[in-house]
């Protein structure tokens, strides 16, 4: 073999043995991935967020059924009943409701919560005299009509009347969105389905008197219309362990007699109403749109569900935070002077 041929020859076989390196160097470089490393480290542009629960916090209080009611923003898990100002007992009542038993003196305190997604606080309360607020109520001559309430916080108050249709709708919205509202409920409405009434308190729900038979308390007599007050008052105190302090006049006819007779019913103040729901079109006493303070009233009928969905688009979109309906909600607020139209 020349020269010329053995050097032709290697460099044949040199060149299949670095084909035959690339051709493994390519297939390792698929199966799997080589180490890279950076020539200068990178700075971090984005800031890192760290979600945590929020934790409870009080949105309302007020008299209810010979107890002061807290109400929260989120709800609660149930714990070992509290004492707070050494006596006075806490138990939960509702998932956003905690109920604190009669006190004789006022005093001022720290409730501790802890919501259902773990959220642990302390918050400062203020737990006055129910012994005397109950006695200012037994005392007062007239129990006052208010269209409006308290409109702090953006406030709007969502109330419900009748009561001869239940909604399996309005019951799973309440405990989706712990969305509080008040049903002032006719006793012989609500004597037909007591069992959703139940669900209903249990899920949040305040309860209003609205008559026993709905009749126009201003073409009866006082003492008629003390009884139409009293006995739906403790029927539906009896029947749901939740007893009214606020009332509703059947077609929001009233006058001092109703108002008389209301509080020689057992209640404390009486609600109208500033906006209604048409549909699914709110109508306001002014023809504006909803403002803080507003008072709204629906009817449990055929449809009402998809009415509370319109009405609570409307409130978001202004902003408004629904809040429960209570005595404390008229404080400051001055009452109506003439009769209303409605039912």
């Amino acid at each position: 073999m020349s020269a010329r041929q053995y050097r032709y020859r290697r460099a044949v076989v040199l060149a299949a043995v670095l084909s035959l390196v690339a051709l493994i160097a390519g297939c390792l470089g698929r199966a799997g991935s080589a180490p890279v490393q950076l020539a200068r480290q990178q700075p971090l542009t984005r800031t890192p967020v760290v979600s945590a629960p929020r934790p409870p916090r009080i949105v309302a209080s007020g008299v209810s059924s010979g107890r002061w009611l807290v109400y929260l923003s989120v709800p609660l898990r149930a714990g070992p009943r509290q004492a707070l100002c050494g006596t006075d007992q806490v138990r939960l009542v509702a998932p956003t409701q905690l109920a604190v038993s009669q006190s004789a003196t006022a005093c001022q305190t720290q409730l501790q919560l802890t919501a259902w997604n773990g959220a642990q606080t302390s918050v400062p309360v203020t737990i006055p005299a129910l012994s005397r607020a109950k006695a200012r109520a037994a005392k007062a001559k007239v129990a006052k009509l208010y269209c409006f309430a308290n409109p702090a916080g953006r406030a709007i108050y969502i109330t419900i009347d009748d009561g001869w249709t239940p909604s399996a709708e309005v019951l799973a919205l309440m405990h989706q969105t712990y969305l509080p509202i008040t049903a002032f409920l006719i006793a012989d409405a609500a004597r037909e389905n007591l069992s959703y009434w139940r669900a209903f308190v249990a899920a949040g729900g305040i309860i209003g008197d609205h008559t026993v038979s709905h009749p126009y308390l201003t073409k009866v007599t006082q003492a008629k219309a003390t009884t139409q007050w009293r006995q739906a008052r403790t029927s539906l105190g009896r029947w749901l362990g939740q007893t009214p302090a606020i009332g509703r006049p059947p077609y929001g006819a009233f006058n001092r007699k109703v108002e008389v007779a209301a509080a020689r019913g057992g209640l404390t103040a009486l609600a109208g109403w500033s906006a209604t729901m048409s549909g699914d079109r709110i109508q306001t006493w002014d023809g504006k749109p909803l403002v803080p303070g507003e008072i709204v009233i629906l009817h449990w009928v055929p449809g009402l569900g998809q009415q509370l969905t319109a009405l609570l688009a409307a409130i978001r979109a202004l902003h408004l935070n629904p809040k429960p309906l209570t005595l404390a909600s008229f404080s400051g607020i001055a009452p109506q002077q003439h009769a209303l139209n409605g039912d």
